[in-house]
């Protein structure tokens, strides 16, 4: 199996190990998933979108799901603050277009008019995802009183909308992953990258470095290392929720291959002790 599509299989692995699905998992937090329905809720509410551009076979989807969206500051934010939407990459192909996503999970946080003044691109925990949504907050502009809304004052004016990053920033982005030795990574973005942007410079030199990572046999060795370890942290995210859920059954399951995906990797370690603990 390619890299790219090991990566892509982890998190179908991990769901249906545990037996569950999106779409039956409980989820604390209630999703739109029609955006123009969502955008007008936005519009009668005076508050702003968060819209989650995933697919069904990201891992780090899957993961940000199981960790940062189902903790509970993360569920008060985004209940409380936003109308959140969770759009599928595939079905909803003309929102990726129009936005440029090439990574995913990609976090787009609009006004209640659609004019986007954040995008989150890739994963984020549950601290780093809350301060940055709370900086987007702080750009929008103040929603109107309820007297505003019947004299039907002038519009506040809104700051610039937030560039979508660019190629070049793309680029500079995998090339970190290179240095650090982060090859899955480096590889899985460089591919994204070649593919949006054929015929520009930086898609040409990350088709370079695609080339250079999948000729290099003991790249390829770490950036394998590296899925194993992904894995590892899709089983130990997936058996701290059903711990979570009162299933130590189910979780016992999940830090037993945890252990098993990557032996010599940090997310192994935590298994096994979270395992003995359980165990006890």
């Amino acid at each position: 199996m390619s890299l790219t599509r090991a990566s892509r299989f982890l998190a179908g692995v991990a769901l249906a190990v545990a037996g569950v699905s999106p779409a039956v998992a409980a989820d604390p937090v209630r999703w739109r998933t029609d955006y123009t329905a969502a955008l007008k809720e936005a519009a009668d509410t005076h508050r702003p979108l968060l819209i989650v551009v995933s697919t069904t076979d990201c891992f780090y989807c899957v993961k940000m799901a199981a960790g940062t969206f189902a903790e509970a500051e993360t569920v008060k934010l985004l209940t409380e603050r936003f109308i959140p939407v969770k759009l599928d990459a595939t079905r909803d192909a003309e929102f990726v277009r129009r936005m440029r996503i090439t990574l995913y999970p990609t976090t787009v946080i609009a006004g209640p008019d659609g004019k986007v003044y954040a995008f989150l691109a890739g994963y984020l925990g549950g601290a780093p995802f809350r301060e940055n949504a709370n900086k987007a907050l702080a750009l929008l502009p103040v929603p109107p009183k309820p007297a505003d809304l019947v004299a039907k004052a002038a519009p506040v004016a809104r700051p610039p909308v937030a560039a979508v990053p660019t190629a070049a920033e793309r680029l500079a982005v995998a090339k970190g992953a290179y240095q650090a030795e982060r090859f899955a990574e480096a590889l899985e973005r460089c591919e994204a990258l070649a593919v949006a942007h054929p015929d520009t410079a930086e898609g040409k030199e990350a088709a370079g470095y695609v080339a250079r990572i999948k000729s290099d046999a003991d790249k390829l060795v770490a950036a394998t290392a590296e899925l194993d370890e992904r894995t590892a942290n899709a089983y130990l995210a997936l058996a701290d929720a059903w711990m979570k859920q009162g299933k130590p059954r189910e979780a016992a399951l999940c830090y037993a291959k945890a252990a098993n995906s990557a032996p010599n990797g940090k997310a192994a370690e935590l298994a096994q002790a979270k395992l003995a603990t359980l165990n006890k």
